[in-house]
């Protein structure tokens, strides 16, 4: 597995997915006040604890990815559904065609996302026996 400080390289990708996913949460609560602000500002925060979180493991955060990967992985592929159709029913155009690549490759990302996060070296990883000494 290739390492990047110790770390694995994909879990430092999904450490940065992970923390880019948080500034949606922290541009909405910097306009919104009451109930709006807080769950924004609680979600920039859980997103940043869970990149750090893979960063540093803790299995919280790869319960956390792995269930945030899930639902993207539900959302985009209903996302290429709605593609697929539009581009069946009513001809394939270039603003569907590129809309469609854009959401295929991140599509691809999460599925790789999902299925590393099941490898040994990465189980390892979380279980804090990476690059151990030997006894």
């Amino acid at each position: 597995m290739t390492l990047l400080r110790g770390r694995p390289v994909g879990i430092c990708l999904l450490s940065l997915w992970a923390a880019a996913q948080s500034v949606p949460g922290a541009w909405l609560s910097i306009g919104a006040s009451g109930k709006t602000a807080v769950l924004g500002w609680l979600f920039f925060v859980v997103e940043i604890a869970v990149a750090v979180g893979l960063l540093f493991p803790a299995l919280a955060a790869w319960y956390a990815v792995l269930a945030s990967l899930a639902v993207n992985l539900f959302v985009f592929s209903a996302l290429l559904w709605v593609c697929a159709f539009i581009a069946s029913a009513w001809g394939l155009h270039s603003t569907e065609l590129m809309a469609a690549i854009g959401a295929a490759f991140y599509f691809v990302f999460l599925s790789w996302g999902f299925v590393y996060l099941f490898h040994p070296d990465v189980e390892a990883y979380f279980r804090g026996s990476v690059n151990a000494p030997p006894a």
